[in-house]
């Protein structure tokens, strides 16, 4: 989730956006799942991406639950980056500081990635379009295009008993997010 804040510093002001809407790949619209979650997850996480050659570094703070989501990116000095919500209204985000021009992508993405991550698999299947499959095996999870091609990957290790992701790479956009979580 860390690497979605760092997308996410893409905004330029506040906004709010109506339309749950991603991009998967260039072109193809992906619904996001609900954003509700039964079992409460409090993420904190240096979030390191990697993007055109450039590396971006931020702090991260991730809450979901059953209200919705919320998203918080901090410069390594702590001032405040931007903070992006989800829940049944859409979502809403605020840039408070310049971010790294558009390296990076739309708070929709950013959260579309942050979701693939941690939402379990039954929530995407029925979203995804047709000929897509997203498939957990063992420490990995994929995305694929209906003729096989990787698109996402996430790679997932154990930390502190649960099943957390370490990495995001986006094939077809072009940027890995690096993700360790800070002790909370």
């Amino acid at each position: 989730m860390r690497y979605w804040y760092l997308l996410l510093m893409l905004l330029s002001g506040c906004s709010s956006q109506q339309g749950i809407e991603a991009f998967i790949a260039p072109g193809v619209p992906l619904s996001l799942p609900a954003p509700q979650r039964a079992e409460p997850l409090n993420r904190q996480q240096l979030l390191i991406a990697s993007v055109k050659g450039k590396q971006y570094q931020l702090l991260t703070a991730l809450e979901a639950d059953q209200q919705g989501i919320t998203l918080v990116g901090l410069m390594p000095t702590g001032a405040r980056l931007f903070k992006v919500q989800y829940d049944q209204s859409g979502i809403h985000s605020e840039r408070l500081i310049p971010l790294f021009g558009n390296a990076l992508p739309p708070p929709a993405q950013v959260l579309a990635d942050v979701m693939l991550c941690y939402w379990p698999l039954a929530e995407w299947q029925s979203r995804l379009p047709a000929g897509w499959q997203l498939v957990d095996e063992g420490d990995v999870r994929r995305l694929t295009d209906p003729e096989g091609m990787l698109v996402t990957e996430i790679r997932y290790q154990h930390w502190q008993g649960q099943r957390e992701p370490v990495s995001l790479t986006q094939h077809r956009f072009g940027y890995r997010l690096q993700l360790e979580n800070l002790a909370q």
